[in-house]
């Protein structure tokens, strides 16, 4: 950042721009780093009888639905550190596995939840992967049971991860019965995914490999692109990053 802002101050010793234009980039660049280090995942299952939420501090570069026969529906994401996810079983967390393997586990209490758990299994998957999950039983759904975890790849659990399940992850699972009263669904082509209500389609842009929307609304400002994945190594990492660039940070051309 400081590196940046000292080059911006240079073009306009070089009367290359205005000091107007240099504070706007400075803005400009502040808000982008701040959008990219910042980024957090909405894990919406929304299937059959299966209802709820939860943000979770990750940057996603891949994904998968899991249909768990008759114990229930997951959804699982990945980036190149993490793993994380969102279960929802018609199984008491008490007889699940996944408690009954966890090397500590205790109770919590939240508004709306019934029953609240917690676990750390320090070996999970191929045994290089510590998780904590969190287990809820929702006051109005008394015969579900939703879980969330969080693990960093090859490392061990840490104060610092069981803080952000407890102050981030855990509070944020809710129930979606006021999904459709804040946001309405789209459809375009075969994408489907929600938008808040009163947002309104402000841009819409379309090349060879690139197709974006921009909403705007409340002072929010909401993006939807899609296009070709340019890198296989980190493809959603780098696509992320071409949509910032594109909507959120264009350089004023002097």
């Amino acid at each position: 950042m400081e590196d940046y802002n000292k080059r911006i101050d240079g073009e306009v010793l070089e009367k290359k721009g205005t000091a107007e234009q240099a504070e706007q980039l400075k803005k400009a660049y502040a808000k982008y780093l701040d959008l990219i280090t910042h980024e957090s995942t909405i894990i919406l299952l929304h299937e059959g009888d299966y209802k709820a939420k939860v943000t979770l501090p990750i940057s996603v570069v891949e994904s998968y639905f899991e249909d768990l026969d008759k114990k229930g529906k997951g959804s699982y994401i990945f980036d190149r550190h993490a793993i994380a996810g969102l279960v929802g079983a018609n199984e008491r967390v008490e007889d699940s596995g996944f408690n009954k393997n966890a090397q500590r586990k205790g109770e919590f209490m939240y508004s709306g939840i019934s029953k609240g758990y917690w676990g750390i299994r320090e070996q999970y998957a191929n045994g290089n992967l510590p998780i904590m999950y969190a287990a809820v039983t929702f006051d109005k759904y008394p015969n579900q049971t939703y879980m969330a975890f969080l693990g960093n790849k090859n490392q061990p659990i840490t104060k610092n991860l069981e803080s952000t399940m407890a102050n981030f992850v855990i509070p944020s699972m809710q129930t979606l019965d006021n999904l459709d009263k804040t946001s309405d669904t789209v459809t375009w082509d075969n994408l489907t995914y929600r938008l808040p209500k009163g947002m309104m389609l402000d841009l819409e842009e379309k090349s060879d490999n690139f197709q974006g929307r921009v909403y705007v609304g409340a002072g929010m400002k909401l993006v939807v692109a899609r296009g070709a994945l340019v890198d296989k190594v980190v493809p959603i990492q780098l696509y992320t990053q071409t949509v910032l660039k594109h909507f959120f940070y264009k350089r004023i051309q002097y």
